[in-house]
């Protein structure tokens, strides 16, 4: 991180964004509807995007 130029907020968050996005996959749709009928995960069902996190592995 040394010599970098700085960069506004802005800029900050739109990095990150970016970031981010590299770690979210699409999700089909017919595993989208096995998450949200599942009784357990309420915090699950709040989540509007059809996303889901990968790890990368």
């Amino acid at each position: 991180m040394k010599n970098e130029k700085k960069t506004t907020p802005n800029e900050k968050v739109k990095n990150l964004e970016q970031e981010y996005r590299k770690y979210l996959v699409p999700m089909p749709l017919n595993e989208w509807k096995n998450v949200r009928s599942l009784k357990q995960p309420t915090l699950l069902k709040q989540i509007t995007a059809k996303t889901a996190y990968s790890s990368g592995e």
